[in-house]
């Protein structure tokens, strides 16, 4: 506008400030979280260049937390240490002062960094002026803040110095009855709530699990905790888009104590969501599990509605990402046990679930169908244990060549299948990694004399085509086997070599043996 940063003509660039930063936090309150970010950004572009620390240190402390749920954690963590170090240099207002602070005690909040969000809400406390209507309603958010702060401390299961957790459970008293005086806001009630909630659980004179669990039956019903789990569901989301698993993983499991604390429903879904983080960290195991408990917590809720809701918001992520799909089929598996008991990989029935699952999709795909070269004489001579212990190697030797960019099948007997989602994957390249894998493995651990090679034969084509596409595959992996085996045969539905073209393809294909 023409009148500047400062808004219309007349307003100040305090009260400028004020409009910004509230918008920017009802916005991140609404799931907005991009939106919000775009505004903090412009926001601060405009206030540094005005010659007023208060409002910039204010505005790049707000920023810093739309950043962090964005998942732009060096441009987030740039943000705070600028306002820090305007904070620390002791020339803000107070009302400045308390307001970067409490900002910044959020920003260390969705950290998970508890001790500096207490210390940064511990001095916008010092700050504010509690006896002016601003500072009194600034004063109630910043209370209950730090109470959020205190429970996650010591709910979060870690070991704490006796000295900590007497000062936290002392400092819970003083926050609750602080809090009692204050006015029957939402905000106020619930952090009450949840104030004497945490000391009923963890206060040694006062423990009463019944009383607790009353309490915190009643904090179920405030949308502070349902706004508090969607930031924290929005900031995995992000952490996840950006590639920083294990901050996802982080973001996912803080989401799931607030489901657990207030919004039970939520449960099955942020399981599922922390499932497909888990797996794309490469923790099967953990997916698996968290798939389970997602499918007992559905049981538990006896919800039709919710059942349906997860089986539809599943549905829309397999949908909008290939990767996502594979991940939220790998956390189905765990439901109907599709898994082979000798390698725990996926089994036919995981394989025609991601068919299933995949006949709706544009994307191209590849298919690798794997099988170990002369299994039988393997058995007959070695015996049916110096077989399976093959067949385990040869699984975790998949395992290590394709990781988590593909689902790994155990079909049965000595053959394997591997889907690679990916439409720019190079199905031939990784065929040829895994033969040479094998090929070079130490099988005289197993058995002496013990070689093992294998045949792969691959395919490129629609995803939504995988039988077709598998049958091809497997026509491929024939051709390898006729031409001698220990060989990658690859075939594409736009090129597919017929007849003698098979084996000049083989000539530059096949691997010396």
């Amino acid at each position: 506008r023409s009148s500047g940063p400062h808004g219309a003509a007349g307003d100040s660039a305090e009260a400028w400030a004020d409009r910004t930063i509230r918008c920017i936090f009802d916005m991140v309150g609404a799931g907005r979280g991009v939106e919000a970010h775009m505004v903090a950004t412009a926001a601060v572009t405009a206030f540094c260049e005005l010659d007023d620390d208060d409002q910039q240190s204010r505005i790049l402390a707000a920023a810093a937390v739309t950043g962090l749920g964005v998942g732009e954690l060096n441009h987030a963590f740039d943000l705070a240490v600028r306002s820090m170090v305007l904070l620390w240099g002791g020339l803000l207002s107070p009302d400045a002062a308390a307001s970067t602070a409490n900002s910044l005690g959020t920003f260390f909040d969705r950290l998970g960094a508890w001790d500096l969000a207490i210390d940064q809400f511990e001095t916008a406390l010092s700050t504010l002026d509690p006896t002016t209507h601003t500072g009194a309603l600034r004063a109630e958010l910043t209370i209950v803040n730090l109470v959020m702060c205190l429970h996650e401390v010591i709910s979060d299961g870690r070991a704490l110095p006796e000295a900590d957790r007497v000062a936290h459970v002392d400092r819970l008293h003083q926050l609750a009855t602080q809090l009692r005086g204050h006015g029957p806001s939402s905000t106020v009630w619930y952090g009450s709530l949840l104030a004497d909630a945490s000391l009923a659980l963890v206060e040694e004179r006062f423990t009463d699990a019944a009383l607790a669990a009353e309490l915190l039956g009643a904090v179920r019903d405030s949308m502070v905790v349902r706004e508090e789990l969607a930031w924290r569901l929005a900031g995995a989301a992000a952490m996840l888009g950006a590639q920083r698993l294990s901050d996802a993983d982080h973001w996912a499991t803080a989401a799931l104590r607030l489901a657990e604390l207030g919004d039970e429903f939520r449960v099955p879904d942020v399981l599922r969501r922390r499932a497909a983080i888990r797996w794309a960290l490469g923790d099967q195991s953990a997916a698996f599990s968290d798939s389970m408990a997602a499918v007992e917590a559905m049981a538990a809720t006896r919800s039709d509605r919710i059942i349906g809701l997860a089986a539809g918001l599943a549905h829309r992520a397999r949908l909008e990402l290939v990767r996502r799909e594979l991940s939220d089929v790998s956390a189905s598996l765990a439901i109907t046990a599709a898994r082979d008991p000798l390698t725990g990989l996926a089994n036919r029935r995981g394989l025609d679930e991601v068919i299933s699952l995949l006949a709706q999709s544009q994307q191209r795909a590849s298919m690798l169908v794997v099988d170990i070269d002369h299994f039988k004489l393997v058995n007959d001579t070695y015996g049916h244990d110096a077989g399976d212990e093959v067949i385990k190697a040869c699984a975790e030797l998949l395992r290590q060549a394709i990781g988590p960019a593909g689902l790994i099948v155990r079909l049965g007997g000595d053959e394997f299948v591997v889907v690679l989602p990916d439409g720019k994957a190079q199905p031939h390249r990784i065929g040829e990694t895994v033969c040479e894998g094998v090929r070079g493995y130490g099988w005289h651990t197993i058995a002496e004399g013990l070689r093992v090679t294998v045949s792969v034969g691959a395919a490129v084509g629609a995803a939504r085509d995988l039988r077709e596409l598998m049958a091809r595959a497997d026509g491929a992996l024939y051709d390898a086997k006729r031409a001698g085996r220990n060989a990658v045969v690859s075939v594409d539905r736009r090129q597919e070599p017929r007849g003698d073209d098979v084996y000049e393809h083989l000539a530059i294909t096949r691997l010396d043996r």
